[in-house]
């Protein structure tokens, strides 16, 4: 662990204590955020993020048109889960290969930002407007537009979700 990630993760230990005794091992990312990528494909992460994430975010396509970014503990959390998929079984590679073959390691510079890789970009059909949302132990980076038609849908349907988590025994 860098010093940064560890000195972050000290930090939200004395600040979330009783989350942390829940024996949870990842940040909390929350809130959004609207950037702009430079003319490079650069994009600003969010201090606040960056306290948590540290020194590397590993992007990735969804199963929407966002892209998902874990910060490196998290996403060897979810690797440890998939050592039990095989090669020979065709779900299991399917899915394997769609992750890997378009996961990024990708560093946070000095200033900040990431470059997000073109095919990533144009996966998620992101042009320059961007939003970066934190959702727990990960952030999703939208283009502005599909946010906003997300944001839409979520409003409409908050009632019905809201009360299908419930029934599976999530509470608010």
């Amino acid at each position: 662990m860098s010093r940064r990630a560890g000195l972050a993760s000290k930090a939200a230990t004395e600040s979330h204590p009783a989350w942390w005794a829940c024996g949870a091992t990842a940040m909390r990312l929350t809130g959004h955020y609207d950037h702009t990528l430079d003319d490079k494909g650069r994009l600003a992460i969010p201090a606040k993020f960056r306290d948590r994430l540290g020194d590397t975010v590993i992007l990735t396509v969804s199963d929407g048109m966002y892209i998902l970014g874990y910060p490196l503990s998290e996403w060897e959390s979810l690797e440890e889960g998939w050592t039990n998929l095989s090669a020979t079984r065709e779900d299991d590679a399917e899915f394997l290969r769609i992750i890997y073959s378009q996961a990024v390691d990708c560093e946070i510079d000095k200033q900040g930002r990431i470059l997000l890789p073109a095919r990533l970009r144009d996966y998620a059909q992101i042009k320059d407007n961007v939003v970066i949302a934190g959702v727990g132990r990960w952030l999703e980076i939208w283009s502005r537009e599909n946010w906003q038609v997300e944001q839409a849908r979520l409003a409409e349907n908050k009632k019905l979700i809201v009360q299908r988590m419930g029934d599976k025994g999530v509470k608010l």
